[in-house]
């Protein structure tokens, strides 16, 4: 286990705890779509600002950066705020509850559609993370790894990312997450890619983001490896409070076939 260590922090800018992926051989890889493969070079926090305002939502662009994406819990988060004193007005409280659903739905639809838009327009500002992702993934798969793809937006903006990278050809699935932790399909999205991908084994996953959210729903799933990927929205010390296993600053440091070998790949 020494000798496992010397070689992880040769390789891995930031490695914690010790490394329980070669435990169980890591047979999965689910990535996170934004954040550690796409960037989105902070439009789609101007975007999400946009949505919020034009449906009646107040708020100091400066409160959004805060929150390390841009994404259907911050919407809930303003939403929830903006009708806060509500709970006085309405005697029936599932009145208030639609009234709340109903908010956040038309906020929701405003920011998937810009954002949509932006996807197929062929904005530059949507970008991947590092170039040799495509190439990256395709090493993995040829050595026996499958590779999936996990996002809080719809299928739709999914989709139109996947196909606007080629990604199709580098992946062998993609799912849409849950991003309300408190039910009890929470990661719905990682038993699925896993039930679709004949992979039954939760240690034998390997899961990686950059949210605390991202490895909170690892946690949860109690996968084999969480890996964090340390982005210009968080500070180191944040991102090491966060119970993951390794922080690497780009996806393809990591290699789960042989530490070496994708080096000489590309």
């Amino acid at each position: 286990m020494a000798l496992l260590a010397q070689k992880l922090s040769n390789t891995i800018p930031y490695a914690l705890n010790e490394n329980p992926v070669f435990k169980s051989k890591i047979k999965l890889l689910i990535c996170s779509t934004n954040g550690p493969i796409i960037r989105e070079n902070k439009k789609s926090t101007s975007i999400l600002y946009d949505s919020l305002i034009e449906n009646g939502i107040s708020l100091d662009k400066k409160e959004l950066l805060k929150f390390k994406s841009a994404n259907k819990n911050v919407i809930d988060y303003f939403v929830k705020r903006h009708h806060a004193l509500d709970s006085f007005k309405y005697k029936n409280k599932y009145t208030l509850q639609a009234k709340v659903l109903d908010h956040k739905y038309k906020i929701n639809k405003s920011f998937e559609h810009n954002l949509l838009l932006r996807y197929i327009l062929n904005d530059n500002s949507v970008e991947l993370t590092n170039k040799d992702i495509p190439n990256y993934f395709n090493y993995l798969r040829t050595n026996g790894i499958k590779v999936a793809l996990i996002t809080e937006y719809s299928h739709a903006l999914q989709d139109a990312l996947v196909q606007k990278f080629n990604l199709d050809n580098c992946i062998d699935a993609y799912a849409m997450s849950n991003i309300e932790p408190v039910k009890p399909d929470f990661n719905n999205a990682i038993y699925d890619i896993m039930s679709k991908l004949n992979i039954f084994n939760t240690r034998e996953v390997c899961t990686v983001g950059c949210t605390k959210f991202d490895i909170l729903k690892s946690i949860h799933a109690n996968v084999g490896l969480i890996v964090s990927i340390l982005s210009s929205n968080n500070k180191k010390e944040d991102v090491y409070n966060m119970s993951e296993d390794l922080i690497i600053e780009d996806i393809t440091n990591l290699d789960l076939v042989g530490f070496d070998k994708w080096n000489y790949y590309i």
